[in-house]
């Protein structure tokens, strides 16, 4: 049978309503129903089919009202076979008005001394059905709810995989606990079993997913006692079709405290002289209704609540970011001891990056660091006589590798070659733009512009070329070698430019020379699509600024480490430690994290330690050069007392 919907029926007066309860089921069944499914559908075209099966199996005698709340998707189609099925009803909405709106259209047809609500979505079981019954049947119970959240006695522990739903679910049963000193473990839980004489009483106004917190309301006004028995659930995902939404869980909460006083009406049983406890299958005689908290004894609770969750949140969020710190740590400590293991078997240090005579750009010191970060699988796959963009290559450089990115860092991207560790390239590095391994500095001199070459003993020659312009002693290459730990090398290695240092060339002490730090702007880029992979210093190292030498002329006079970190004015304060954040990536070679006071630095020897963003520079640039000791003249550099800046 089918039939359309245009409007709700209305309350009936007084004389129809007596008239019409003398008629209301006692014995377990009218037209041989003792139970009515609720089946209330909004495109469910997939499920409807199967769910109606597994109705119809279920071991009762039952009426089966399908109300069609404007479906779109061919759901009324399917429907439309089961019109002829015995025991099955099937109501039409014109439009669509809510699940609570249909649920109303079915109760006003039920027939059957018991009501269920059954969602077509195959969340819920129907399997469940007796345990949901037969505590009302036999007269134990008044009310029964299938709780999600409730174990079978006697056995393991399900997984539940619908953690955000129950969180708010959890908070709705706190809700009903305090407005109506009710206890449930699954408020909102589809499965409500009712006598159906109780839901007509209760007179419901529910358009949408209020229904639940509604009729959850109403029963304990009405002093019913709610029982509860564990169910089945299958939950199923927004993709797959599910419906409610979080606006939903505002609504409920609404909604319970709405009906927090509501009464009800004489019960039309009694009207029709029909005793009230034989028409509650086993109700209280008296009329006995839970109170909750009073609004005084409410808002003392709320404040209480308020008050413990304004200490708990912060104790939560800090251990969660001290958690987070110590990751980070423990990755970067991690890195330095691959590095030593790489540099013990080679007997040398990594280059930043390694570059072909003719600009082709290899890889980076990542790709050595490979096999010692067991990741030989990538590292047998690099073709290191390719460049890095190479399809094959660019493909390995891609993938996220765990110990190279540091969960305080926020805007790494989700698979994709990520980096935040980078090694220490001193002041600078050498580049072949205007001569052949010129050092250069980095600056952001203007959007096109860079880097430029910077004299570092002052002599007034850069990038010398031929016999007319020669560099002084101690050369510029030579000074940069001293104040630096890793450089740009040319590949295959050997072959032109080759610069590196080895543990035994670290004259300060390994462990009074960084090797590693922290870094937000390297690693990947979208525009240029960069990785772990690039050799280019300004994505994979950190350097000091070279605002410490005025006019990149490293002369007497010109000098002033303590714009090595100066966080007190621009443009110094861009190239200091977490200077500006807001640097684009590839333009911002400094240390920086998101650790409020400093960053992570990995010594040569492997110990790791935070260094303060407040560090004097002179003493930074000094941790900086491996032989910083050696350097005389202008750029003669503090000795590393820094102690007071590590922790």
């Amino acid at each position: 049978m089918a039939k359309a919907v245009d409007s709700l029926p209305q309350e009936p007066g007084p004389a129809a309503a007596a008239a019409g309860t003398a008629a209301l089921p006692t014995a377990d069944s009218v037209d041989g129903a003792l139970l009515t499914v609720l089946v209330p559908v909004y495109n469910e075209a997939q499920t409807i089919d199967e769910l109606l099966k597994r109705v119809l199996a279920a071991p009762y005698p039952m009426q089966v009202v399908v109300v069609d709340d404007g479906s779109t998707d061919g759901t009324a189609a399917r429907l439309a076979a089961w019109e002829s099925e015995s025991g099955v009803e099937v109501w039409h909405h014109p439009t669509n008005r809510g699940k609570g709106a249909a649920i109303r259209t079915g109760l006003e047809h039920a027939r059957g001394r018991f009501t269920i609500i059954q969602d077509a979505d195959l969340e819920y079981d129907p399997g469940d059905y007796p345990r949901l019954i037969e505590p009302l049947r036999s007269g134990q119970a008044q009310v029964v709810y299938g709780s999600r959240a409730l174990d079978e006695p006697g056995q393991p522990r399900r997984k539940r995989n619908w953690c955000l739903f129950r969180f708010g679910v959890k908070l709705l049963n706190l809700c009903l606990r305090m407005v109506y000193g009710v206890r449930l473990t699954d408020e909102a839980t589809c499965y409500k079993a009712f006598p159906t004489a109780a839901l007509r009483d209760m007179q419901l106004e529910c358009e949408r997913f209020e229904f639940c917190p509604e009729v959850t309301a109403k029963a304990c006004r009405m002093g019913l006692q709610i029982t509860e028995v564990p169910i089945r659930y299958q939950p199923r995902s927004f993709d797959e079709g599910k419906k409610i939404r979080w606006t939903d869980g505002l609504q409920a909460f609404a909604t319970l405290w709405r009906w927090r006083k509501w009464r009800p009406a004489e019960p039309l049983a009694q009207q029709a002289g029909v005793d009230r406890q034989r028409r509650y299958e086993g109700a209280a005689s008296s009329d006995r209704r839970k109170g909750g908290f009073t609004l005084v004894e409410l808002l003392v609770v709320v404040t209480i609540i308020a008050m413990l969750m304004s200490l708990l949140l912060p104790a939560v969020m800090s251990a969660r970011g001290a958690a987070r710190r110590l990751q980070c740590m423990n990755n970067l400590h991690n890195l330095s001891l691959a590095m030593i293991g790489d540099a013990d078997a080679n007997r040398r240090y990594a280059a930043n990056g390694y570059f072909a005579t003719d600009g082709m750009q290899h890889f980076s010191w990542v790709v050595e660091l490979l096999p010692f970060l067991e990741r030989r699988d990538i590292a047998e796959r690099w073709d290191r006589n390719k460049p890095w963009q190479d399809p094959k290559n660019l493909t390995l450089g891609s993938m996220r590798i765990a110990v190279l990115v540091c969960p305080d860092d926020p805007t790494t991207v989700p698979n994709q070659g990520n980096l935040n560790y980078v090694v220490n390239s001193g002041i600078g590095w050498t580049s072949d733009q205007i001569a052949k391994d010129c050092p250069m500095c980095f600056h952001r001199i203007s959007e096109s512009k860079l880097m430029e070459p910077i004299d570092l003993n002052g002599d007034g020659v850069t990038c010398p070329r031929g016999r007319k312009k020669k560099d002084a002693t101690p050369s510029d290459k030579t000074l940069l070698f001293q104040m630096g730990l890793f450089f740009a090398e040319n590949w295959p290695r050997g072959k032109e430019t080759v610069r590196f240092h080895t543990p035994d060339t670290v004259l300060d002490g390994l462990s009074n020379t960084l090797m590693l730090s922290e870094s937000i702007h390297v690693g990947y880029e979208s525009v240029h699509g960069t990785n772990w992979s690039t050799p280019m210093p300004r994505y994979n190292s950190f350097i000091y600024s070279a605002y410490i030498c005025k006019d990149s002329k490293c002369s007497a006079g010109n000098v002033d480490y303590g714009r090595a970190n100066d966080r007190s004015q621009l443009p110094y304060r861009r190239e200091a430690i977490n200077g500006d954040r807001d640097q684009a990536i590839g333009e911002a070679p400094w240390a920086s994290s998101y650790h409020p006071g400093g960053v992570f630095v990995a010594f040569c020897d492997g110990r790791v330690q935070f260094m303060s963003e407040d560090i004097y520079g002179g003493v930074y640039a000094a941790l900086m050069s491996p032989q910083g000791t050696l350097i005389t003249g202008p750029l003669a550099q503090p000795g590393p007392e820094a102690d007071e800046y590590l922790r």
